[in-house]
C-alpha cells in the first residue's frame, strides 16, 4: 500500500507541507514496480543420433528383403498362398506405419511445449499486445486442453488491453490454481508409494523396478493433467531424467538431515542398510516429478516454484507412524506428525 508523508491533522497544513506531501506521493507512484524473477531451468538439447537412423535403416532393409523372399516362396507354392501372404504383410506394414507415425507425433508434443514455454518467457519480457497475439496463436496450435484454451480466449475477449506480460501472468495464475495442485498431489502420492514399496522390499532389483514403475505411472498422470498424450517416446524422454537424479543420491542424506527435523521426523539409521532407503526413493521420485512438472508446464513459474521440501512435507504429514517407520523415518514428536488414526 502506497503512503505519502503523514500530516498532523491537529493543525491546518500550510502550502509547504501540502507540496512536500504531494511530492512524496508522486515520487512513490513513479517508482518502478518490483520485477518478478522468472525461475526457469534451461532446456537441454539432445544431440542427434545419426547412428540410430542408420541402424533403423539397416534393420528395415533386412526385414524388407526377408518379406520379399517369403512372399516369393509363397507364390512359388501357390498363387492363393502368395496373395494371402501379401495381404498379411501389407496389413502388418500399415499397422506398424500408423503406430510409428503416432509415436513420432506424440513425442513432438514435448518439443512444441518447450517452444511455447520459451515464447512465454519472451512474451513476459516484451509487454506487447502484438507479442501477446502471437503467443496466443501458438498456444491454440499447441495446447489441447479445452478449459485452458477457453480461459485464454476469455482473457483476450474481456481484457482486450492486456499486454503479453499480463497474459503470461494470468495463464501462470490459472495453472497455479487449476493444474499445479493436482500435479503436486500426484507427485507426493507416487513418491509415497515408492517409499512404502521399497521399504517393504527385500531385494535391490525389486527396488529399482518399483521406482521405475512409479515414475512411469507418475509420468502418465502428469501428462494427462497438462494435456499431453503419453506414449513410450514421451515416457522415455521424461523417465530418463531419473538417471540424472541418481547422481544426486550422495546429497540426499544432507538434504534430508536438514529438512526432516523441521517436520518432526529424522532418518532411521542415516540411510545405512535398509533403513532410510524407502524415503530416499521418495526423494528421487519427487525430484523426477518436479522436473517433469517443469517440462510439461506451458509457461514458466513466475514465483514460488514448487520445492522438494513441500513434496516431502505432504508425504510426512499424510502418513501414519507405521508408514513412516516402513519408509525408514522415525518420529521425533509423535503428536506433530502422526495421522489422526494413529494418535
Amino acid at each position: 500500500m502506497r503512503t505519502g508523508k503523514v500530516i498532523d491533522v491537529g493543525n491546518k497544513p500550510d502550502d509547504t507541507q501540502l507540496k512536500d506531501a504531494r511530492k512524496g506521493i508522486v515520487k512513490e507512484l513513479d517508482a518502478p514496480l518490483p520485477q518478478v524473477e522468472i525461475i526457469e531451468v534451461p532446456e537441454e538439447v539432445a544431440p542427434k543420433k545419426t547412428w540410430l537412423r542408420w541402424v533403423v535403416a539397416g534393420i528395415s532393409t533386412i526385414v524388407g528383403l526377408e518379406v520379399i523372399r517369403a512372399t516369393s516362396f509363397a507364390f512359388s507354392v501357390s498363387p492363393l498362398l502368395g496373395w494371402a501372404t501379401t495381404a498379411v504383410f501389407t496389413g502388418v506394414g500399415v499397422v506398424l506405419t500408423f503406430k510409428t507415425v503416432g509415436w513420432y507425433r506424440a513425442g513432438k508434443q514435448l518439443e512444441q511445449r518447450a517452444r511455447l514455454k520459451s515464447a512465454a518467457i519472451d512474451a513476459y519480457a516484451a509487454r506487447s499486445t502484438k507479442v501477446r497475439d502471437n503467443w496466443v496463436n501458438d498456444a491454440k496450435q499447441t495446447l489441447t486442453d479445452k478449459q485452458t484454451l477457453a480461459f485464454i480466449d476469455d482473457i483476450v475477449t474481456k481484457r482486450a488491453h492486456t499486454d503479453s506480460r499480463e497474459m503470461i501472468t494470468h495463464v501462470d495464475s490459472y495453472y497455479r490454481a487449476k493444474k499445479d495442485p493436482a500435479a503436486q498431489a500426484l507427485i507426493a502420492n507416487r513418491a509415497k508409494r515408492a517409499a512404502l514399496g521399497i521399504g517393504a522390499s527385500p531385494f535391490a532389483t525389486l527396488d529399482m523396478a518399483i521406482m521405475v514403475w512409479q515414475s512411469v505411472k507418475l509420468c502418465d498422470e502428469l501428462c494427462k493433467v497438462y494435456g499431453i498424450t503419453p506414449n513410450n517416446r514421451v515416457r522415455y524422454r521424461l523417465v530418463s531424467q531419473i538417471l540424472k537424479n541418481t547422481f544426486f543420491s550422495g546429497a540426499s542424506e544432507l538434504v534430508l538431515s536438514e529438512v526432516l527435523p523441521e517436520m518432526g521426523v529424522s532418518l532411521a539409521g542415516q540411510l545405512v542398510g535398509r533403513a532410510g532407503q524407502g524415503f530416499a526413493a521418495a526423494v528421487v521420485v519427487s525430484r523426477f516429478g518436479l522436473a517433469a512438472n517443469k517440462a510439461l508446464r506451458p509457461v514458466p513459474y513466475l514465483n514460488q516454484e514448487p520445492k522438494l521440501k513441500s513434496s516431502l512435507a505432504k508425504i510426512i504429514f499424510n502418513s501414519g507412524a507405521s508408514e513412516l517407520t516402513q519408509m525408514g523415518v522415525k518420529l521425533i514428536n509423535e503428536q506433530k506428525t502422526s495421522a489422526p488414526g494413529d494418535r
